[in-house]
Order: structure tokens, then C-alpha cells, then sequence
């Protein structure tokens, strides 16, 4: 008996409407629950029925998506999954989190403090794009800087949630493909936890604006050529991808070097596309030569006025000599990944499997629809899709060599960078290979079979992808969560210090990371060896000289519970404050300050037998006006 079209119609109409009211419920839960202290793990202490009810409309959200229906029910369920995963992004928000984002975010927060209180110059920073926007966004709403940075963060991930679907329906034109490119952006595949990550990192950034460029890109190479080149700039989708490049030049320029390496490959296989396999489909196109012309000169206007520019090209040249010359090592990120991994007893392929394994998945994907692309196999009834998988292709082929030279020695950090960047691009050549397996399905009538299994792999795939999202003990690292206990505590220590004679020096993040997030100048020592810990001797770190040491309440939980107590133990924690020179002068739960009188090694006559003074207590509660530090 053949259902009426009707019937299944309400039946969407309802399960959507739960899926919406889901979505309100997470975050009135969420938002009824704010965050007090320090959180190790964002997921374990968001309650439980928060994400029971994320859940419910991601589930909603795929079922109904996968239905194949015609009508509203497809967009609105990539409607539901795009804000039931804004809602997940969106916690820190939600939870009414101080900030979030420690080491580099912390030395942001000041330059974006310097500029909405016009202590910085914008030219003084040679990326100051999202630092622009988040004084804007703290201007229009009225909120600290700490929180206009999480709405920015917010604000680039909804534009990559909406312009990688919007970028695939370009190329195809097709429901289907939108809602496959939908559920593929929700992955957040950009986001590794190594060197990218879903806080304030202006190169993750700029990687998660790439998709609206792309958009751009195409749309133009699509449209009808004008007469001359300068008049294809000056049409209205050339401006408007102009304005986007140079955006994305002021939020990273390292991404604005990957842009034009893109541009230029572009460029290129128009031209040669006689020659070039699979490039059949790039005959059609309008030239991209005028706008990657502009694009190229304003990199250059902007970034050679800066040192660092010049700085890093001379370690990319030196990293790869001192390779041909068998002296240096390649990836060194990696190894210390896997020594660190080793360390904790943690295998490095259980590392990989929880970061990687839908990134690879959708690498495979992309292979195999190149592949295809390039032996001429794909179908000539879309030839705007066949023009970009080319177009990518060749730009893959182009940016290869400048990845793999970020994989040698000391720039080895900035590999995984570019990691992150790629799987942006594999992305929508991992939904339009999933768009081009699905029209297969239903051309060769085993739609009805696959579609289960799709579904729940797609389940599977997002519940891996949520779990590291955000840093955790599941990946064995904190969640990057700044309290204001911890910002206030720093603030007030850097007040009554005497920061012109006595240093600081902590775990990370480092004392002077918060300096910066505050905008005050101190001096720090490295951070102290575990092993002057252990053996309880912090007086003879710096010989004579005393110094400050912080400890905060997420270096305890970075190393007794993520990191298993592998370099410090909670008992080397514990005796901080036990050793005779080192007083606890400051703590208020989140931080402990403790002075270290490094003149002092031995107990004076008349104080051997006191104890009572010593509280090795790292987050012991004070109560009223914290001790004035020495």
C-alpha cells in the first residue's frame, strides 16, 4: 500500500518541529547552567540533557534530510543541523564562559583590547582583520572583549556552515548535494586540535572565510565573460571577491598565501587546459587572471612591510637547506606528538583514529573523485562541478610543495596549519564525490539499501567529530576555558608585584601570556623543569634571584587528570609551599601565586619546628583581599 504524499509530509512537518523545540531546549539547559570555576572538560560539565537534546534534532536532522523529499522539509532539516551544531560551537557562549582560547588567544585578546581602545594602530599588526571585528562586535553589543572574541569565533563558523553548502549547490544545483554539503561542513573537518583549533586562532579563521572566496571564485568563473578582463573585475560578483580576498589577507596572510598559490594554479590551467588532463571543462570559464593580479599586488603592499614576513621566508629557505643537507628533521610536530603520546601510554594510531578518522574518510573520498576527474570519467552533465574538481585538483597539486616544506624542522608546527586548510578544500570534493555516489545509488535503484547504512554512518561521523571539537581528556588536553577568577587573580598579582625586580614564571599558559590578554609588560623566567618540583628545590631554579611562581587550577587539571600525572604528579603539586623560601602569597581558587625567595634554603633556628604557615594547598580558598605579593 503506497503512502500519500501527504501523510509523509505531516510526518516531516512533526519531526521537525521536535527537532527546533530540541534545539531551544539545549540551550535554555545550557544556558541555565553557567560555567563557576575552571573546566577541564566542557563536555562533562555541560549536563547531560543538553546534549540528549542535541541529539534528538541532529538525528531529526539527518532522517528527515535523508528522505529525499522534495519541498521544504530537505533545507529545513540543513537548517535544524546547522543550528543544532551553532548551538555546539556556541557553548563557551552559551555557558556564559569569561573567555575561551589560552596561549595565542590570550596575546590576541590584548591586540584586540589595544585596538577598540585605541592604544594599537590597525598597521602595527600585520593581520589585524578578526581584531577589527571583534572591537566592532564589542562596540555594537556592549560586551568585553573576552566575549565579543567567542562571537566572532561564532560568527566565521556559521560562515563556513552556510557558504561550504552554498558553494557545492553552485557547482551542482542540486537539493541533495546542498544537504551533503551541509552535514559534510558540520564535521568541522578544518579543526584538528594540533595546530588548528575552535577558538580565537586567527588562521583557523581565515580557513573557515575560505569557503564564502570559494563561492566567489566560482560563481565568477561561471558567469558570462565581458568584454575586456578589467571589466570582469569590475562586475559585481569581481568586487565583492576582491573585498573577501583582501578580508581574508587581514584575518591570516599565511591563508592568503595559500589563496593566491590556488589563483594562480587556476590561472594557470586556463591556460593550459589543452594540455592538461581533464581540463576539457575550463575552456568555458572566464579568465581569473585580473582579480588574482589585484589580489597579488595587495599581499604584497601589506605584508612586506613587516620583519616577521621576512623572518619566516628565511627559515623556510633554511629549513630546506639544512634538509638537503641531512640536518634537519622532518616533522618534528609529529614526533613529538607520538613522544608525548608514548609518555602517556597512549598509542599514536588511537591518537589518530580519534582526531582523523572522518579526515580520512573524506581524503579517500576526494582521491577518488580527482582520480575519476582526471582519467575525463565524470559525467559531462555538470560541467561547472567537473571545472572545480579540476580547478582544485591542480591547486592541490600547486599548494602540495609548499605543505610538505612546512614539515621540516622548526616550522614543522605550521604543517598541521595547512592540514587544516586542505581538509576545508576536501571537504566540498568529499560532498560532491558523496553527491555523485548518491545519484549512482538512486540511478541504479539501491537507494533503499544504502540509505540505512548512510544514515548511520552519518550518526557515527558527527558523534566522532563533536567529541573534538573542543580539547578534552578524551584527546588527553584541557578544554581552553579562561575564567574570570584566573584573569582577575593574574590582574591583581601583576598590580601588587614588584614587576620591576621579581620575574614570573608558571606552567602553561605562561604568566606572561595573561600579561598580555591584560595588556601589562613583566619579565618571566621559562617555565621551571618538573624536576626541580619533584625534588621540592624551586629555591635553587634561579640561583639568588627570587621570583614569582603561578599555578592555576587548569595546569593541575592539564597534568594530574589529562595528562596522567605523566611529568607532574599531585603530590608535586601538593608540596608547593612545603619547601622553607616559598610562601603562598595569593590564591582564589583558580589561581595560586607563590613566592619564591630563592636566597632561602634552609629553615632559620627558631622556625624548624613550625609548620602551621606552610599550606601546600595549590587551591586552598582565601577569603577577603588576597596577601600582598612581595
Amino acid at each position: 500500500m503506497t503512502e500519500r504524499p501527504g501523510g509523509r509530509h505531516r510526518r516531516s512537518k512533526g519531526a521537525l518541529t521536535v527537532g527546533f523545540l530540541a534545539v531551544a531546549v539545549a540551550i535554555l539547559l545550557a544556558w541555565s547552567s553557567p560555567a563557576g570555576q575552571y573546566e577541564l572538560s566542557i563536555y562533562g560539565a555541560t549536563p547531560a540533557p543538553v546534549w540528549a537534546a542535541l541529539s534528538v534534532a541532529l538525528l531529526v536532522s539527518i532522517l528527515v534530510g535523508s528522505s529525499g523529499r522534495e519541498g521544504y522539509a530537505m533545507p529545513l532539516a540543513a537548517v535544524l543541523a546547522v543550528a543544532a551544531m551553532m548551538t555546539v560551537v556556541g557553548l563557551p557562549i552559551i555557558r556564559n564562559y569569561h573567555a575561551y582560547g589560552l596561549a595565542d588567544a590570550l596575546t590576541h585578546m590584548g591586540w584586540a583590547k589595544g585596538i577598540a581602545f585605541g592604544e594599537m594602530s590597525t598597521l602595527g599588526i600585520l593581520y589585524p582583520g578578526s581584531h577589527i571585528a571583534t572591537s566592532l562586535v564589542s562596540a555594537v553589543t556592549g560586551v568585553y572583549i573576552g566575549r565579543a572574541m567567542m562571537f566572532v569565533v561564532a560568527l566565521f563558523v556559521l560562515a563556513y556552515l552556510v557558504f561550504v553548502p552554498l558553494t557545492v549547490r553552485t557547482l551542482v544545483g542540486d537539493g541533495a548535494a546542498t544537504v551533503i554539503a551541509t552535514f559534510s561542513g558540520l564535521f568541522l573537518l578544518p579543526i584538528t586540535n594540533v595546530s588548528t583549533f575552535l577558538d580565537y586562532h586567527p588562521y583557523t579563521l581565515a580557513t573557515f572565510l575560505f569557503p564564502l572566496l570559494l563561492f566567489l571564485v566560482f560563481k565568477y568563473l561561471a558567469d558570462r565573460p565581458r568584454q575586456s578582463r578589467l571589466g570582469d573585475v569590475l562586475s559585481s560578483t569581481g568586487l565583492v571577491l576582491v573585498v573577501v580576498g583582501v578580508t581574508v589577507n587581514l584575518v591570516h596572510p599565511q591563508v592568503a598565501v595559500n589563496m593566491l598559490v590556488l589563483l594562480g594554479a587556476i590561472v594557470a590551467a586556463q591556460w593550459l587546459y589543452r594540455w592538461l588532463p581533464g581540463g576539457d571543462p575550463l575552456s568555458e570559464n572566464r579568465s581569473l587572471l585580473a582579480p588574482t593580479l589585484f589580489l597579488g599586488a595587495f599581499f604584497l603592499v601589506w605584508t612586506l612591510r613587516y620583519e616577521i614576513v621576512f623572518n619566516m621566508l628565511f627559515r623556510l629557505v633554511e629549513q630546506f637547506q639544512l634538509f638537503l643537507d641531512g640536518g634537519a628533521g622532518a616533522g618534528a610536530v609529529v614526533k613529538a606528538r607520538e613522544e608525548s603520546a608514548d609518555g602517556l601510554g597512549v598509542s599514536i594510531v588511537e591518537l589518530f583514529g580519534k582526531l582523523f578518522f572522518v579526515h580520512a574518510a573524506y581524503v579517500l573520498l576526494s582521491a577518488g573523485l580527482v582520480l575519476v576527474a582526471l582519467a575525463g570519467r565524470l559525467t559531462d552533465d555538470r560541467p561547472d562541478r567537473n571545472a572545480a574538481v579540476a580547478y582544485v585538483t591542480y591547486g592541490g597539486l600547486a599548494l602540495t610543495p609548499f605543505f610538505l616544506l612546512h614539515f621540516l624542522g622548526d616550522v614543522s608546527g605550521y604543517f598541521f596549519r595547512h592540514v587544516g586548510f586542505g581538509m576545508m578544500l576536501m571537504t566540498i570534493l568529499g560532498a560532491l564525490a558523496l553527491h555523485a555516489l548518491q545519484r549512482w545509488a538512486v540511478a541504479t535503484d539501491v537507494a533503499r539499501w544504502v540509505r540505512p547504512i548512510a544514515v548511520v554512518a552519518l550518526a557515527a561521523a558527527l558523534v566522532l567529530s563533536v567529541l573534538v571539537m573542543f580539547p578534552s581528556p578524551y584527546i588527553y588536553k584541557p578544554t581552553h576555558h579562561v575564567t574570570e577568577a584566573s584573569m582577575s587573580g593574574h590582574e591583581l598579582s601583576f598590580e601588587s608585584g614588584d614587576l620591576d625586580d621579581v620575574r614570573y614564571t608558571g606552567l602553561e599558559p605562561s604568566p606572561e601570556r595573561f600579561a598580555d590578554g591584560l595588556r601589562t609588560d613583566i619579565r618571566s623566567y621559562d617555565t621551571v623543569p618538573p624536576a626541580y618540583l619533584r625534588a621540592n628545590n624551586l629555591t635553587e631554579y634561579t640561583g639568588d634571584d627570587p621570583y614569582y611562581y603561578t599555578v592555576t587550577r587548569h595546569n593541575y587539571g592539564v597534568e594530574v587528570v589529562s595528562h596522567k600525572g605523566h611529568e607532574y604528579t599531585r603530590r608535586m603539586f601538593a608540596n608547593i609551599g612545603t619547601e622553607f623560601g616559598v610562601d603562598r602569597v595569593q590564591a582564589n581558587g583558580d589561581l595560586t601565586v607563590y613566592y619564591v625567595d630563592s636566597a632561602v634554603t634552609t629553615p632559620p633556628p627558631d622556625e624548624s619546628s613550625r609548620s602551621q604557615a606552610r599550606d601546600g594547598r595549590p587551591f586552598a580558598l582565601s577569603t577577603g583581599t588576597p596577601s600582598r605579593v612581595r
